[in-house]
């Protein structure tokens, strides 16, 4: 019976209007405030549920929950990319920790194996206790070769703690701490595998300041000596970086000169031929060389013959003429009993006395070297009011292939007239290459007065002799041997071969490949470091601040305010 009234009453309830159900429930609730005012307790309010709110949050949360999961899965992914490939941003002013695009190039065709052991630990190798820009530069670098190139293998060795490391090098004399092994294990015509190393040492790695080069000559007399009594190449390593004398970075330079010596299956040789005859020093043209993965070597031609291997030799002007004996080794060096395939730079200067001998020589292949010097008079073919700090033009076209030589500024100051005798005679042709303004005067090195307005001068020009092909001749092509004569030395000066406005160090870069047919090379400028090694420029720093100050808050801004414009109209 109870159930039953219960039940009538709620249907009762459920037919009453909106109206009288609200007057009861006040009525209700003024005697509960009643009852509660009694007791004493303030009048509870009830909360009404929100399924709306709930949802909203709901969602928020799940929102929040799956923002994190991603973010969390992308940096996990990005990390593991990141350690594979090469993906990372230098945002040094001078791009220190980069690669440029010519080695990048290089290293990705390079298809033998090629194992790098440096004889530290990374960790004592990154943080070495003076000079770690340069290291630190050093190991990212060989970093980003791996990553470019897995057949490119590096691993450190803790050299103090593990000597027997040099048991697999027969030249364990040489190597040192700190130094870095570059080694590829090719096999002979019979099968038999061997070692071709090249070793790049701490001192490699840095340039130093000119200064210190000086006073390195006066009182050691050559760099070698100098490392020798600082204890080795890490030692004087310390020693520059202490006292602030490195100049500037030769990382990229040393690696891929060593990857294209141990992995280039057939090395070019170029020999110096000295003979105590006050010759020019050459010491950059030599680095150049050696960074484009030619051979270079030094022989004095008075006592010695020249190497066979050797496939150029440079006469680096010479202040005292040769004699008929150093002049009968070079015309067969380069007639090579008929084969030819020889090659020969040679570089005169306004301070040599006349050279009857090498002079009757050069003109066997068209070529006169004139004791006048070329000056211009048109100022803009000259450089700091001098009229013999000439620029030259290219005007030549063979082995020109990899170079653009349009609008290229090559500057040959205190330049001797190179004459070209003939064009072709029999077996033997002639070429120029650099020519002055049509404007330019030639000036007696003897006698200033004695003047000629000659026109077009030119300052370097190829003399050559050919032999054609035969059936013997397997490639079917024709054999030269070349005579490339500079009329100055000053073309070879380490500040203008290093020098980015002149084009020098990429003409006889290309030159050189050309005649030997060998692929092009890499030419890399130095990267100067300094004291921070992490730096921006002006550019980027302002782009950072925009982005954070700015871009990023004003973004974060108006997503929040979508986010809830949308909650409020729900």
């Amino acid at each position: 019976m109870a159930d039953k009234k219960n039940k009538d009453k709620n249907e009762n309830k459920l037919n009453q209007q909106p109206e009288e159900l609200d007057r009861e429930e006040q009525t209700a609730a003024g005697e509960d405030n009643v009852q509660e005012e009694k007791s004493g307790k303030k009048p509870r309010e009830k909360k009404k549920f929100n399924s709306k709110k709930l949802k909203h949050g709901a969602m928020a949360t799940a929102f929040t929950c799956v923002f994190i999961a991603v973010v969390v899965l992308v940096n996990v992914v990005a990390t593991m990319i990141f350690d594979r490939y090469p993906i990372t941003f230098d945002l040094t002013e001078n791009k220190m920790y980069s690669v440029s695009e010519d080695s990048e190039k290089y290293v990705k065709k390079i298809n033998t194996d090629v194992y790098v052991t440096i004889l530290a630990t990374e960790e004592e190798f990154r943080n070495i206790q003076y000079g770690s820009d340069y290291t630190r530069q050093a190991a990212e670098l060989l970093t980003r070769y791996s990553q470019y190139n897995p057949k490119i293998h590096v691993k450190y060795v803790d050299y103090l703690s593990n000597p027997e490391v040099l048991n697999d090098y027969t030249d364990t004399q040489t190597l040192e701490q700190f130094d870095m092994i570059f080694e590829t294990r090719p096999t002979d015509s019979e099968g038999n595998e061997f070692k071709r190393l090249s070793i790049v040492k701490p001192m490699d790695l840095v340039n130093i300041s000119e200064e210190m080069e000086q006073s390195i000559n006066s009182y050691y007399q050559n760099k070698e000596t100098f490392i020798e009594y600082m204890g080795g190449s890490y030692m004087a390593f310390l020693q520059c970086a202490y006292y602030g004398v490195l100049e500037s970075s030769n990382v990229e330079s040393a690696f891929t000169s060593a990857l294209m010596t141990v992995a280039d299956d057939d090395p070019v040789k170029v020999t110096f031929l000295v003979a105590d005859r006050k010759e020019a020093e050459l010491d950059h043209f030599k680095s150049l060389l050696e960074a484009n993965a030619y051979v270079v070597d030094e022989i004095n031609i008075s006592t010695q013959d020249i190497p066979e291997d050797t496939n150029i030799i440079v006469v680096p002007a010479p202040k005292v003429d040769y004699t008929s004996d150093e002049i009968t080794k070079i015309d067969k060096f380069l007639d090579n009993d008929g084969r030819l395939d020889k090659h020969m730079l040679y570089i005169s200067s306004v301070e040599q006395a006349e050279t009857p001998n090498l002079d009757e020589f050069l003109e066997e292949y068209g070529l006169q070297v004139q004791r006048r010097v070329i000056g211009e008079l048109d100022a803009q073919y000259y450089y700091a009011g001098n009229q013999y700090n000439t620029v030259q033009y290219i005007v030549g076209e063979s082995y020109l292939d990899n170079f653009e030589k349009d609008n290229a500024t090559i500057y040959a100051p205190f330049s001797r007239v190179v004459k070209t005798l003939f064009d072709e005679d029999g077996m033997k042709r002639t070429e120029a290459y650099l020519s002055s303004s049509p404007n330019a005067s030639a000036v007696s090195i003897d006698d200033s007065q004695d003047v000629e307005q000659s026109g077009a001068l030119y300052s370097m020009a190829f003399g050559s002799k050919v032999r054609f092909a035969d059936e013997q001749d397997e490639d079917q092509e024709n054999h030269y041997s070349h005579i490339i004569a500079f009329g100055t030395e000053q073309f070879f000066a380490d500040e203008y071969l290093s020098a980015p406005q002149f084009r020098n160090s990429d003409l006889i870069i290309s030159l050189f490949n050309g005649i030997v047919n060998k692929n092009p090379g890499v030419i890399i400028t130095p990267k100067t470091v300094g004291a921070v090694t992490f730096d921006i420029n002006e550019k980027q720093a302002n782009i950072l601040k925009y982005a954070y100050v700015f871009i990023i808050p004003a973004a974060i801004l108006v997503l929040g305010l979508v986010i809830y414009i949308r909650r409020k109209n729900k």
